[in-house]
């Protein structure tokens, strides 16, 4: 349907003869509900049936008991047959909170929950929000398993400085020693935690260790915890309890990082070119670029990465980049289920407000903001305070030349902590710190 019109879209005679009994159209950007969408039924040009979606359900039934692995990430997805731009589609966790990450795209709202623990365990609410009322699409309950003997995860973390991953032993049976080993394509097997029963823990890999790491080790229970996590760090982390050859636990990192060329300094308006790269193909995967407009996230580009086509990579090319890189987001996806969502940790574009020809060029320095260690809430307050700290910042960098020596306004000072921009420098520095970003870089021309 494309609005009062029904499209044909595809066709075709089925048989005994050519031996088909189905017919398949590839969508590749789906931008109307499925609802939109019927398959016709016709004999002897006689119509004899219509199938169409007439709702979309979730991936799993409207409640669910999962039961998941310890120490893997769990991913829930939920669809709704529409999501206008009023409306809310979120995941809510009944009690306590977890870690995790979420992305609403298409219809669907996506969360991903960490490092399952004890504390992931309890029932999770998909709701739907719009003008006041709030729905409950479906809910799932967790139960993590005790003991993850013998199992194997693959997880996917985003190489930066706030990412993190937990390694977890946890045994019925006591064991005197364990031992943690690391191995990738570039690095051959080698140890990074050897701790004796009741013992001091001997840390011997170059993997950066961090506040979570265990420092005792009772027999049964230990957590290797790496932060930050580095791109190279991709590989295969195994737990031996004393001198066994076969692994109690296997985990398969995959590594992605995010990054914008060039990285120095960069004119408003200029061509960006936004480049998300995984560690590895072994297994398949789909990178997607996501682009936020307001509330709703738009698909970009995508592409399916595999060991066939050799492609670790996907780049966007962007003409002119008019948006903060916050609003840019790589989803990575393997078989439809999200692993990972990487994204610009820190504000690092200009405002959108329009220049005037008058105006002096405005220089931003993505590589300073990029590793800013900052990180972005994305909640409601923050949201609503954007446009606010934008248009302050505007006023600030874009005051007429003869008022540049008082720009301390009552109303700029209180967004920007110190502003110092003589009429007869050169540069213009100005530091801004509020929960929506810390310490923004602009630099400008004499």
């Amino acid at each position: 349907m494309e609005g009062n019109i029904t499209v044909l879209v595809k066709q075709q005679i089925l048989n005994e003869e050519n031996n088909k009994t189905l017919l398949t159209v590839h969508v590749s950007s789906l931008q109307s509900d499925l609802l939109d969408w019927q398959c016709a039924v016709f004999t002897e040009n006689t119509l004899r049936a219509v199938a169409s979606f007439s709702s979309i359900s979730s991936t799993t039934d409207a409640a669910a008991n999962l039961k998941v692995q310890r120490g893997s990430d769990v991913t829930l997805r939920c669809d709704v047959p529409r999501l206008s731009e009023s409306s809310t589609l979120q995941w809510i966790k009944d009690t306590g909170q977890t870690s995790n990450t979420t992305l609403v795209y298409s219809n669907s709202a996506h969360i991903i929950l960490h490092n399952v623990d004890d504390h992931s365990e309890g029932i999770y609410y998909c709701k739907m929000i719009e003008n006041g009322s709030v729905d409950t699409v479906i809910n799932h309950t967790i139960t993590v398993t005790i003991y993850a003997e013998g199992k194997k995860h693959n997880l996917y973390r985003q190489s930066s400085s706030n990412s993190d991953l937990l390694l977890i032993f946890k045994s019925k049976k006591n064991y005197q020693r364990l031992i943690w080993t690391w191995e990738s394509t570039r690095q051959s097997k080698t140890e990074l935690i050897a701790v004796e029963k009741g013992g001091e823990v001997q840390v011997k890999g170059a993997n950066k260790m961090g506040e979570k790491t265990s420092t005792t080790y009772n027999g049964q229970c230990f957590i290797l915890h790496i932060s930050p996590v580095e791109f190279n760090y991709d590989g295969t982390y195994r737990s031996f309890p004393e001198s066994n050859n076969s692994p109690y636990t296997t985990t398969i990192l995959h590594t992605i990082r995010v990054s914008a060329e060039p990285s120095g300094d960069v004119l408003r308006n200029q061509s960006v070119i936004l480049t998300c790269e995984v560690s590895d193909v072994s297994d398949p995967v789909t990178l997607v670029w996501l682009r936020m407009e307001g509330n709703i996230t738009v698909l970009v580009k995508q592409q399916i990465l595999n060991e066939q086509n050799n492609k670790t990579l996907l780049t966007v090319h962007v003409s002119s980049l008019q948006s903060d890189l916050l609003d840019w987001q790589c989803a990575v996806f393997t078989e439809n289920t999200l692993r990972a969502v990487a994204s610009f940790s820190s504000v690092s574009s200009t405002t959108d407000a329009a220049v005037s020809e008058e105006s002096e060029p405005v220089y931003m320095n993505i590589s300073k903001t990029m590793n800013a260690r900052a990180q972005r809430n994305n909640t409601v307050g923050n949201r609503n305070q954007r446009p606010e700290v934008r248009r302050q910042l505007t006023a600030a960098v874009y005051l007429p030349a003869g008022q540049r020596s008082d720009a301390k306004s009552e109303s700029i000072s209180s967004w920007l902590p110190s502003l110092q921009c003589p009429a007869a420098e050169a540069v213009l520095m100005i530091n801004c710190q509020s929960d929506d970003a810390a310490y923004r870089h602009l630099k400008r021309r004499k």
